[in-house]
């Protein structure tokens, strides 16, 4: 497993023939412009032309940019499956169909396999945010975003899903 810093909450995630982004907000503002990126985002759209999955953690503007994604070539988008939490509003799965990508999945919370020897688990949590688990044989990477964790019974179930985490 390789890990490729973009941006804010932003990376890629490499193995294999699998190539995972989460949250990609690579340029412009959030929050009605009250929120910028520290620095440039070196990762452009002609690399998401090597993508073959997108997760997003929830749908808040720095996780979830549409702006960003609608700069996405089409060409590159209809290549790339959108993977995210189930819900009952499915705005952010509209969304996505309606952008025309490849695929777009919604997830149970339960493991799913995205690639050779890659899987993940996605769990929502409070507020509409979500956590993500990846898996390889040799790495389990936890990434717990913005999700809040108020008590030691949410760390305890997290750590009964992941097992032992190494980052």
């Amino acid at each position: 497993m390789i890990i490729e810093f973009v941006n804010h909450a932003s990376f890629v995630i490499h193995h294999k023939n699998t190539k995972l982004l989460i949250d990609p907000w690579i340029e412009g503002y959030a929050f009605y412009e009250g929120w910028a990126l520290i620095s440039k985002s070196k990762f452009n759209y002609n690399d998401f032309s090597n993508i073959t999955h997108i997760w997003f953690s929830h749908e808040h503007p720095d996780h979830f940019s549409p702006p960003v994604l609608n700069k996405i070539p089409i060409e590159y988008r209809r290549k790339i499956t959108v993977l995210y939490q189930k819900t009952l509003d499915k705005k952010v799965v509209e969304a996505c169909k309606k952008m025309e990508f490849g695929d777009v999945i919604e997830l149970n919370p339960e493991w799913t396999n995205i690639g050779d020897d890659f899987k993940i688990y996605v769990q929502p949590h409070s507020d509409g945010d979500s956590w993500l688990c990846v898996k390889t044989a040799d790495c389990c990477l936890l990434n717990v975003n913005d999700c809040v964790m108020e008590t030691n019974k949410q760390i305890e179930n997290i750590k009964a899903i992941a097992g032992n985490v190494d980052i």
